[in-house]
């Protein structure tokens, strides 16, 4: 296996991280580690139970409580850079 710490120092390397934190920048992504499933973002290594649910029932997140939370209002939200 190759020195991981020469391995991140690589120009090619380097440019991918960056391209790919652009993407998720523009995505709205802002936590780690995050998924992005049907449109719906899930952030935060707390929230990978949240995944698993939503991949066994997707539906599970828009119905009782969970349904009328989605409906209230934003109190703040992140600008994108465009």
């Amino acid at each position: 296996m190759s020195d991981p710490n020469a391995k991140i120092n690589e120009p090619k390397i380097k440019e991918e991280l960056k391209r790919n934190g652009e993407r998720a920048v523009s995505a709205g992504l802002f936590g780690v580690p995050s998924f992005v499933i049907d449109g719906e973002i899930f952030w935060g290594a707390d929230a990978t139970g949240m995944v698993i649910a939503y991949l066994r029932d997707p539906l599970r997140f828009s119905r009782g409580e969970f349904g009328r939370v989605a409906s209230l209002p934003i109190g703040v939200e992140r600008l994108r850079k465009s």
